[in-house]
Order: structure tokens, then sequence, then C-alpha cells
């Protein structure tokens, strides 16, 4: 299938500049993988907003820690753990 002239204009004005593409590392976390990461960043969160109002802030703390880790992995389809072990999940 191909692509009109105009969707292909469309996607290159989409693309970050040269610059931005450099400075973002490649993705190592997908399919299967990001689901489940996206899914306990949002458990995680639940986790770390009920520990905080019943006053258990070392739980609140941990739990909140990894939702924003969780939920970096997701968003960005990168993981710098599994960059360092060689792992990745992009094709899955």
């Amino acid at each position: 299938m191909t692509t009109s002239r105009h969707a292909r204009r469309a996607t290159e004005r989409l693309k970050p500049p040269t610059a931005v593409r450099r400075c973002m590392p490649d993705a190592n976390v997908g399919g299967t993988d990001r689901l489940l990461r996206a899914v306990l960043a949002v458990v995680s969160t639940v986790v770390a907003v009920r520990a905080l109002r019943g006053g258990r802030r070392k739980l609140g703390a941990v739990a909140g820690l990894a939702a924003l880790g969780a939920g970096f992995n997701a968003v960005t389809s990168f993981c710098g753990l599994n960059a360092a072990l060689g792992i990745d999940t992009t094709d899955d």
C-alpha cells in the first residue's frame, strides 16, 4: 500500500528536529511489556494515594516512585535497566 504525497508530508512535519532525535534513546520496551508497565503505574499510583491519605508516608513514597518509574517506561518506551542488560521487548 502506498501513501499519498500529502500523507508523507504530514508525517514528516510531525517528526522532531534532528537535534532532538539524537538525544532520544532507542526504544527497548514494547508490546505487552509496555502495557503491563502502564497498568503497574496506575496501580502504584492508587496505592501511593491511599497510603499517603492513611498516614503511611514511607509506603506512599515508595509506591509513588514506582509509579513514576513505570509510567516513564510506558510513555517513553525506554527502560535504563533493559538497556544495561541488553533486553529489547519492542518486537513482542
